[in-house]
């Protein structure tokens, strides 16, 4: 029942990198757990007991447990509104509070932090190539706040050092394979918009910002204004993951204890 939901239905309204997060949520944390049920067998009590208080034992994150809630919740309401079900059993389940898990600690980086990952980030060896392929782009978007797929979809036009502002208006996201193609398991995307309407946007780029980018300009643009701003060494999009992991080993020589981009 959750696949036929999935393909026919969400795969409609959701964005890729979305309906493949809302896939992840059914496949690993609600079909292992209630998977065997029949829809008619499934109960508030056995949901319950056998889904989200099992979550819990397994010391699950809250936020892993509330999509699992939403996404079953949102299932029983498409059945009820097609009147292949008359009650929501959700309605008797209780999603546990959320000042039980404990706030997550967010990680910032001080001001002296912040100067030795730019430092390491800039920095180039001794016949004056750059030490790190992404490293001013790292320092780009530490001083623009652009997200990980945002800097990923920029073009060399969505640049304007003339007038100092990047237009941010799509994203590259990397989605699940579902055509059987390119000989990967996941591809990335080009996506017409960024994550909510408001992310569509001029960003004023200081001096920082336009240093980093002009240097890794002159280095790696061709002069096609349609080409990507972050491509790989075989001149190839980036996947996501593989993005964001090279930022750690900046960190890491910079002796700063920290991981991702965000």
């Amino acid at each position: 029942g959750l696949r036929y939901w999935l393909d026919n239905f969400k795969a409609l309204e959701l964005k890729d990198s979305s309906f493949n997060r809302l896939e992840v949520t059914v496949e690993s944390n609600i079909v292992p757990y209630i998977g065997h049920y029949m829809t008619k067998e499934l109960d508030a009590s056995v949901i319950q007991l056998q889904l989200i208080n099992r979550l819990v034992q397994e010391n699950k994150s809250y936020s892993t447990i509330k999509k699992a809630y939403l996404a079953l919740n949102a299932y029983y309401k498409k059945l009820i509104s097609m009147n292949w079900l008359e009650h929501n059993p959700m309605q008797g389940v209780t999603l546990p509070a959320q000042k039980l898990f404990g706030a997550k600690k967010i990680k910032c980086l001080t001001a002296e932090e912040r100067d030795r990952f730019v430092n390491q980030a800039v920095s180039i060896y001794k016949n004056g190539t750059a030490r790190y392929r992404y490293g001013q782009i790292y320092v780009f978007m530490m001083y623009t706040g652009l997200r990980c797929s945002e800097m990923l979809g920029l073009t060399w036009k969505h640049i304007d050092l003339e007038n100092k502002y990047v237009t941010v208006e799509q994203s590259l996201v990397t989605v699940k394979n579902r055509d059987g193609e390119h000989g990967s398991r996941y591809i990335t995307k080009l996506q017409d918009s960024t994550k909510t309407l408001s992310g569509v946007r001029k960003i004023p780029l200081c001096r920082q910002a336009i240093d980093a980018i002009s240097s890794y300009k002159a280095e790696h643009c061709n002069n096609d204004l349609d080409s990507y701003v972050v491509l790989s060494a075989e001149g190839n999009p980036l996947k996501t993951r593989h993005f964001e992991r090279s930022v750690n080993y900046i960190y890491k020589q910079a002796g700063i204890d920290a991981s991702g981009l965000h």
